[in-house]
């Protein structure tokens, strides 16, 4: 950027005043400050009043604020901000320019008095409320409370699963012990199916000796159809 600074250390000249843009409705505090340079007369032996040096000076947004409540015409001040022409044409269309500071920094010149700071404090941000303890990830919830509770912790029953006797990693959950009856059941349906494999085979099961021994001794003595009656027992 190419903005021409400028520092004025100089005197309030007229009271600021508040004003609103009409287009953008900002607010902007102004005032004139007055500037004179100090020489030496030799010929009287006293200071003197050099040439006066008059502009506008414009302060926005939070400066406007602070400018209007705490500087009165009069006040010794130092002024630091841009400087820029603005040129327009009045009513009959004369052309007109002058001469005015966008000012950036306003303060009391203390080489000439006193001054007594207050340090601005904005209001700090509400970080939590009653509208942010009904959001969850930012979305609107609401609180259920007792009476809504239907006892059904979970309609698919997957909370009655006995998470605590499945080993972790596992495919499919632990079986449930195999009592003596269900056992002997298990072991005639295995019979069952032995025969019925046998036979669509072409081979006659026989018991084995001593009609002792489980339904594998059973399925394993087999007797070939035609073959004499004679048989061997696999696996003795």
């Amino acid at each position: 950027m190419n903005d021409t600074e400028i520092t004025v250390v100089g005197n309030v000249l007229t009271e600021p005043e508040r004003r609103e843009i009409e287009k953008t409705n900002a607010v902007v505090t102004t005032f004139r400050i007055v500037s004179n340079s100090r020489r030496f007369d030799r010929d009287t032996g006293q200071w003197t009043d050099g040439a006066l040096f008059r502009i506008r000076v414009n302060c926005w947004r939070r400066l406007a604020h602070h400018v209007y409540n705490s500087v009165k015409v009069g006040d010794p001040v130092i002024v630091k901000g841009r400087i820029t022409t603005r040129e327009w044409k009045t009513e009959q269309g004369e052309p007109r320019s002058a001469y005015e500071i966008d000012a950036t920094n306003v303060g009391h010149d203390l080489a000439r008095g006193t001054s007594q700071f207050a340090r601005y404090k904005a209001d700090p941000p509400v970080v939590e409320d009653t509208d942010f303890e009904n959001r969850v990830n930012g979305e609107l919830t609401r609180l259920l409370d007792s009476s809504s509770d239907t006892g059904e912790i979970n309609p698919d029953g997957f909370d009655d699963f006995p998470f605590a006797e499945f080993d972790a990693g596992a495919d499919e959950p632990p079986a449930a012990p195999v009592t003596g009856s269900e056992e002997a059941a298990v072991a005639g349906d295995t019979h069952a199916d032995a025969v019925s494999i046998l036979r669509e085979a072409g081979l006659e099961p026989r018991e084995p000796d001593g009609g002792e021994g489980s339904a594998d001794d059973a399925a394993s003595g087999l007797v070939a159809a035609g073959s004499g009656g004679r048989s061997r027992k696999r696996g003795r």
